[in-house]
């Protein structure tokens, strides 16, 4: 990691809401995928926790269409008890950790 200073004027827009993916797997490996839209980060990983059991992995991504017209996933939240990682293109295997 190189965090690096920068001047927070240096964009041209924003928004404040996003389409999500939400992963909620359980220690069984039971998994749920959902896409909510035009929500934030905060309220989806609010409504994830709500929805999940306590010894269940929560895993958000932000659902993207990049310039070539392709869908994909960036990952915003990760929990540490989901392993897997994304290399490229590939969406990354979310299983259940030991």
């Amino acid at each position: 990691m190189a965090p690096r200073e920068v001047d927070e004027r240096d964009t041209r827009w924003e928004r404040s809401t996003l389409d999500l993916r939400v992963f909620i797997q359980d220690s069984r490996a039971w998994r749920e995928v959902f896409d909510i839209d035009g929500v934030s980060l905060g309220e989806a990983h609010e409504w994830a926790q709500s929805r999940a059991d306590t010894d269940s992995a929560i895993a958000i991504a932000l659902r993207f269409v990049d310039e070539r017209g392709r869908p994909g996933l960036i990952w915003l939240v990760e929990d540490p008890l989901i392993s897997g990682a994304s290399n490229g293109d590939s969406s990354p295997a979310i299983a259940f950790g030991a």
